[in-house]
């Protein structure tokens, strides 16, 4: 449950952000729905806004993407937002969204004016090697701070599906470098306060079945090393920076990119 997960955080001293799942598939229009949604995520900040391991609260994941309306999700974050913070204003709020494509949008009710009580936007980002023009792009849409809540790439090569830990590797650092590089802690003119890598460990549930390490790839982002034109790419069960080496066993091992990260993090 939350409190042995948290206490186990808590015991090494790492923090934790807070994820309020919201169901994507639901009519954002309908009251019943909102004000649902808008309860238990209060009941959730209520309950664990002592927990010396809670470092912020995520309302939803990549909600942005599935909504009909878009506005009708957007006011809710903002609704939820303020309500949460009647009862906890010592922690940060955030929403996660796929990509920064759809903040800073006024006609879907995304503009910083349009959700005043969320602190922080947060979104999952793929661009593979590099950035980009992420962070200056993010600087034209808010003024509020950017938390990177999903960055990564995966340590199966889909053209071969065979492991390959030196490209997993190599893209991380990179992205760490560039993450690094626009933290506002270093800088108050930069726009990004971190980024929460994806992932620590495999999930071998994920593609099939939950006893095997799927090498099935189930969707395509052309911007990672192995894309192959019409072909997919992208291999849900193998992200984590530490892997299994059975399901007899819980040890897990290290990939090349844990001791990467760790160089850079120590």
């Amino acid at each position: 449950g939350h409190r042995n997960s948290l206490g186990a955080a808590w015991s090494q001293r790492i923090y934790v952000v807070m994820g309020f799942w919201v169901d994507r598939s639901v009519d954002f229009n309908k009251t019943w729905v909102r004000e649902n949604l808008k309860s238990g995520f209060v009941q959730m900040v209520s309950r664990w806004k002592n927990h010396p391991a809670v470092l912020m609260w995520a309302f939803g994941n990549e909600v942005d993407v599935y909504a009909g309306r878009k506005e009708n999700w957007f006011s809710l974050v903002q609704q939820a937002a303020q309500a949460a913070k009647l009862v906890d204003s010592n922690h940060p709020i955030t929403t996660v969204n796929q990509d920064i494509t759809r903040i800073g949008d006024p006609s879907i009710g995304s503009a910083d004016d349009n959700v005043p009580s969320l602190d922080i936007w947060g979104a999952n980002v793929y661009y593979g090697p590099s950035f980009g023009d992420l962070f200056q792009s993010y600087g034209t849409k808010s003024s509020k701070p950017l938390f990177l809540a999903e960055w990564g790439c995966d340590a199966l090569d889909a053209r071969y599906n065979v492991e390959n830990e030196w490209w997993q590797a190599r893209y991380l650092e990179n992205l760490w470098d560039q993450i690094a590089d626009n933290l506002s802690a270093e800088n108050e003119n930069r726009v990004c306060i971190g980024g929460t890598l994806f992932e620590w460990s495999d999930e071998w549930w994920k593609a099939g079945n939950w006893a095997v390490h799927d090498t099935l790839a189930t969707w395509a982002n052309p911007n990672y090393y192995d894309y192959v034109s019409g072909q997919n790419n992208m291999n849900e069960e193998w992200w984590g920076i530490m892997k299994f080496t059975s399901l007899e066993s819980p040890v897990k091992v290290p990939r090349e990119a844990y001791y990467a990260l760790k160089e850079k993090w120590s």
